[in-house]
């Protein structure tokens, strides 16, 4: 009994190990291109809101605009990063793809109604 539970044990251990010497390299990999994610967000979160103020943009406005850009940049490093697991990227693309679609399709109409017309001749 307690040889079969020893030897369990070992095969466990075996297997952890295995996985490490494996999978060590992309995991810290896939962790440095996060870290370096989250330093180009905030720089790029950083730098448009900068060039906001610069061009006297609304505080909100100014805010929300940083934030998407942040976070877009972030769920770029994070596709990134799946691909060094080798997780297929192609799916995540093509999602975000066809959420930026309809954002798109979805604010089109919201600037038509808000921008002023142009006068026809």
């Amino acid at each position: 009994m307690f040889d079969e539970e020893l030897q369990a044990a070992g095969k466990i251990y075996s297997l952890v190990i295995d996985f490490f010497v494996n999978y060590s390299f992309q995991v810290i990999g896939a962790i440095i291109i996060l870290i370096a994610g989250l330093l180009v967000a905030r720089w790029a979160g950083n730098l448009t809101l900068r060039l906001c103020e610069r061009h006297g943009v609304d505080i909100t406005l100014r805010l929300f605009i940083a934030s998407t850009v942040r976070l877009l940049v972030i769920a770029m490093f994070i596709v990134i990063s799946l691909g060094k697991f080798g997780i297929s990227v192609a799916p995540f693309v093509a999602a975000i793809g066809a959420v930026s679609l309809s954002i798109g399709l979805a604010l089109q109409g919201c600037s038509r109604t808000t921008a002023p017309a142009s006068p026809s001749s």
